[in-house]
């Protein structure tokens, strides 16, 4: 019950610390006075609450005894710094699986870009060609290393062959 008081009571703290802010902020801009009443009152409540939590913080070290209290305090701190710890990890993790997610949206825009690119010279290979018999060079598949003229489009579809057969790309896989 100690640390729940306490936990209490720096929590109690830190509210009143945020109202005193806002009231000190009401006054300095010259909010009207129904808003710096009721600043006020808020204020009144919450450092009540304060003083409260603060008695039964000092009501648990007398029932405990203060050797008891200060021999297990860095244990229930160390747990408090952890908890800390481990919400702002949890940001963290959220705010990387936002990128990771954006990032394969990307990609997979970049990847249907490359199809379509793709699509557009083996049909305009088809329709050029006349007919149905084609050079193994233009046979080759978009991950390969043809060198057959396309088109136009044809150095950012070589860029992207070189990419992803040098190593450095994503690989063959469609899904991420």
């Amino acid at each position: 019950p100690y640390f729940q008081r306490k936990r209490r009571c720096s929590a109690a703290q830190a509210a009143v610390e945020t109202i005193s802010r806002e009231f000190a902020e009401a006054l300095s801009a010259g909010d009207a006075g129904d808003c710096v009443d009721a600043l006020t009152a808020l204020h009144a409540q919450r450092l009540g609450a304060c003083r409260a939590a603060q008695r039964d913080v000092a009501r648990s070290v007398r029932e405990l005894g203060e050797a008891l209290v200060a021999a297990v305090e860095p244990y229930f701190e160390a747990e408090e710094e952890h908890f800390v710890q481990v919400a702002e990890a949890d940001v963290e993790l959220g705010r990387l699986h936002r990128t990771a997610s954006a990032a394969k949206a990307r990609y997979q825009a970049a990847l249907r870009g490359l199809e379509a690119i793709s699509e557009r010279a083996h049909r305009r290979r088809g329709s050029s060609d006349g007919s149905s018999e084609r050079t193994s060079a233009e046979q080759t598949p978009v991950g390969g290393a043809s060198t057959a003229p396309l088109s136009a489009e044809a150095p950012a579809l070589r860029s992207a062959q070189r990419f992803d057969s040098g190593g450095g790309g994503f690989g063959g896989g469609g899904g991420a």
